[in-house]
């Protein structure tokens, strides 16, 4: 499978994950210490659509970093995100060229893995923040902790990327490895 197909699946998998998000769930805390789940649903909208444009038109939108994409309303901000996200990554040739992320430019395969990582990452995250874990595509989440624990995360530890690893029972469910892995207590 290509990281192409793993966007798809951790898209998917978080439309089912917002669209049972409960109103009053909003406020909640998450695994991102500093998001709550409305602040985590933006974030993770607003990453499928900066990694959208980044693929489309080869820049990092800077401009939108700051813009509420949910409202009061994950599920539709994701709805639409999700899809320009997955277009963008289905274009004919996408893996075979450079493409730009909020973080610069990479080959295109580069960049779809962290886009399945970073999207699937906070749906994972919401779902634990509003009681759903039970959701969660456990074949995605063993499959993108296998990629995260090959890549160089260590070079990613910094304040609003990767925090510490953090320790995190063996047999702990394959999401709750990933986000331990990526410096979340879970």
């Amino acid at each position: 499978m290509n990281p192409v197909q793993f966007i798809e699946q951790a898209v998917s998998n978080g439309q089912t994950i917002l669209d049972g998000i409960q109103p009053g769930q909003l406020g909640d805390s998450t695994p991102c210490a500093e998001f709550d789940v409305k602040a985590l649903t933006n974030h993770l909208t607003g990453a499928a659509k900066l990694i959208a444009i980044g693929v489309n038109e080869h820049r990092v939108a800077a401009e939108l970093m700051s813009e509420d994409f949910v409202g009061d309303d994950p599920a539709t901000g994701f709805r639409q995100a999700g899809k320009e996200l997955v277009e963008a990554w289905n274009q004919p040739g996408v893996l075979e060229r450079n493409v730009m992320m909020p973080f610069g430019e990479v080959p295109g395969e580069q960049g779809a893995t962290f886009s399945a990582l970073e999207i699937f990452t906070h749906v994972a995250d919401t779902a634990i923040a509003t009681g759903q874990e039970g959701s969660i595509d456990v074949d995605l989440a063993n499959t993108i902790l296998g990629i995260a624990q090959q890549m160089p995360i260590d070079n990613f530890r910094m304040p609003g990327v990767f925090g510490p690893e953090v320790e995190c029972a063996e047999d702990a469910p394959a999401h709750r490895r990933l986000l331990a892995l990526l410096g979340r207590e879970v």
